[in-house]
């Protein structure tokens, strides 16, 4: 791996592993601050998509990505959180409490995690550093591997055409922009606990920088 200019680089002597890896026996925690005033239309089935994170090389029946998106007003208040691999999809539909606290035009920090516990995979949502809903995913026996590879990720729409049943639905938020702000979005490859979250979502973590130029060497 040369140069700078790579998206997505990562030193497997030092035993680092992709920062994009997701692991859920370890489980995973997104975090954002999201401020919304209104929905992109008024079309009730169109989605906004918050974030998605995907395996670009992936050619299994629904890929192998994490998504988090609304649906906008058809869906008033829920936020989706969803992971799948093959044909495996473990869905769950966290609810916010009202779509219009969700587009209320203030600053919202939303936290979402999953690991596996035992034979399930559990979700949380925290909204302002509250602990907000506890859920599984609507097929309880949804089992997902590690997802690794060449991934990719992007805050604000598709990162790729959303894979699903085998086919690629380009339509589905690929290009569009969702109608808000971001800010201190944080990808971590770990469970965060309600003491961890509670006491961090507002502060800064400082994270790494660009100065450490071993990830860049051969």
């Amino acid at each position: 791996k040369t140069g700078v200019s790579k998206a997505n680089i990562y030193h497997t002597g030092s035993q680092r592993t992709n920062n994009l890896e997701l692991d859920l026996d370890k489980g995973v925690t997104i975090e954002f601050w999201m401020k919304k005033d209104a929905w992109v239309s008024t079309d009730v089935s169109k989605k906004e998509v918050f974030f998605h994170l995907a395996n670009s090389g992936s050619t299994d029946q629904n890929g192998q990505q994490l998504h988090i998106h609304s649906a906008g007003r058809s869906h008033a208040g829920l936020i989706t959180f969803e992971i799948m691999s093959g044909s495996e999809q473990a869905i769950f539909r966290h609810d916010v409490g009202s779509s219009t606290l969700i587009t209320d035009g203030t600053w919202h920090h939303y936290a979402f995690t999953a690991i596996t516990n035992e034979s399930e995979i559990i979700s949380n949502l925290y909204l302002d550093g509250v602990h907000k809903s506890k859920i599984l995913p609507l097929d309880t026996s949804a089992t997902i591997g590690t997802i690794d590879g060449t991934m990719i990720a992007a805050l604000g729409a598709l990162c790729q055409p959303y894979r699903l049943g085998g086919t690629s639905n380009g339509a589905e938020g690929w290009g569009n922009v969702v109608q808000c702000s971001f800010d201190e979005f944080r990808y971590w490859k770990t469970e965060r606990n309600a003491q961890q979250i509670g006491r961090h979502y507002r502060d800064q973590i400082g994270g790494g920088t660009n100065t450490d130029n071993e990830k860049y060497d051969d």
